[in-house]
């Protein structure tokens, strides 16, 4: 059974190591056998990032498409934020998105909508004074 070692025991372990203190405000990352000493917890992360892409794909430097869950060099993937997509993965997830806040609005305001559009379809159809004697003249048919 393989024995969990707390953080403070890798810090230990690299104090040792390097033959002095650690600062505080470093982070050890442990993976196997290796310790790497972290300069800040960003970094680590960084650390953790790319070991996950090494480990899925072979390459460190692919990123994860949000969407679609395949890991791609980044020249291919479009920055959103924190997160890497493909352009045609988030066109896709847009229009999907957009429908179904459209069907939601729909929903909520049924009865609105439909007031509104059959008032705009009477406005149209409603026949005019004007056109009335026009009609009746002959000139409108």
């Amino acid at each position: 059974m393989r024995k969990k070692h707390s953080e403070r025991e890798y810090r230990l372990v690299a104090q040792n190591a390097l033959g002095r203190t650690l600062p505080d405000w470093s982070v050890v990352h442990h993976h196997g056998e290796g310790l790497v000493l972290c300069k800040d917890q960003a970094y680590h992360q960084l650390v953790h990032l790319r070991l996950r892409a090494y480990f899925a794909s072979g390459n460190p430097n692919f990123r994860k498409c949000r969407y679609c869950k395949e890991w791609d060099d980044p020249s291919n993937l479009h920055i959103y934020g924190y997160y890497y997509s493909h352009q045609a993965c988030s066109t896709i997830a847009n229009r999907e998105r957009n429908h179904k806040y459209q069907k939601l609005y729909y929903q909520k305001n049924k009865d609105k909508i439909l007031k509104r559009v059959s008032k705009y379809y009477y406005n149209i159809r409603k026949p005019r004074k004007e056109n009335l004697a026009l009609e009746a003249k002959g000139y409108l048919e």
